[in-house]
């Protein structure tokens, strides 16, 4: 598995500022899109199910991409409720990086990392 992670956080690293600031301005995402960025949302923030407004004020955060590459799983795996979340989306034959990245650049490495 930690190689997976790896090879994730390097992808999310790779989010080029532009991509970002293009999910950051849909006013109606794609539904893969939505999905992808629910998911981070509920991993790394303290939401439930998020609104889309919610998910563009956290997006815009300074530390989006270091919350997702300083995330701490083994405090995640403890949290019963959001393993429950991650598992609807995870479940989810739309939720792979090849559906996604279709949608956006930037989600395709987010939902990479949401996996591994």
């Amino acid at each position: 598995v930690e190689p997976l992670v790896q090879e994730a956080k390097q992808a999310v690293q790779g989010i080029k500022k532009a991509q970002l600031d293009e999910v950051r301005s849909m006013l109606n995402p794609p539904g893969g899109v939505k999905m992808t960025m629910e998911a981070v949302c509920i991993m790394i923030y303290e939401v439930k199910k998020p609104t889309w407004d919610e998910i563009r004020k956290n997006i815009r955060k300074d530390d989006f991409v270091n919350g997702i590459l300083n995330f701490d799983t083994e405090t995640f795996k403890k949290d019963k409720a959001k393993m429950k979340a991650m598992g609807a989306f995870i479940s989810d034959p739309d939720f792979s990086y090849e559906n996604i990245n279709k949608s956006s650049k930037a989600c395709g490495p987010l939902v990479q990392w949401a996996t591994a």
